[in-house]
């Protein structure tokens, strides 16, 4: 069993928790999106930060268990400034963002994996379903 995450580990995922909450609370500010009249790319930059929002989940237990991607980091900082990075980007290209955010939701759910699988595989267990008198 690994010891309980260091002060570090726990501010990373504090970081995250409020990335996770920066995103919930901004996304009615998108819904009206003055960032793109286009509803195709409306609809696949809402699509990415619902996925980015299980990513920051899974993420923020993983790192409360131990384990570590900067790599998802950096994809979620990169994910979030897609829309205020000025880059000009068509409808294929966001579709490509959509598919690289499951992708690394996809990693980022191995990596849960991972951690708890580093408290044991879990088991069945019977378990005595009368209640007891005390």
């Amino acid at each position: 069993m690994k010891p309980q995450a260091s002060r570090n580990e726990l501010e990373s995922a504090r970081e995250i928790e409020d990335c996770e909450k920066y995103i919930k609370e901004n996304l009615d500010k998108k819904h009206s999106n003055q960032l793109n009249d286009d509803k195709d790319i409306q609809s696949l930059m809402q699509a990415i930060l619902f996925g980015l929002k299980g990513v920051c989940t899974y993420i923020s237990h993983a790192y409360l268990l131990g384990e570590k991607n900067t790599e998802i980091n950096t994809f979620i900082h990169q994910a979030l400034a897609a829309g205020f990075d000025n880059k000009e980007r068509d409808l294929k290209a966001w579709i490509d963002l959509v598919k690289e955010t499951g992708k690394w939701n996809f990693e980022t759910l191995k990596l849960l994996d991972k951690a708890n699988c580093t408290l044991g595989n879990p088991t069945p267990n019977l378990v005595k379903a009368k209640s007891k008198e005390l």
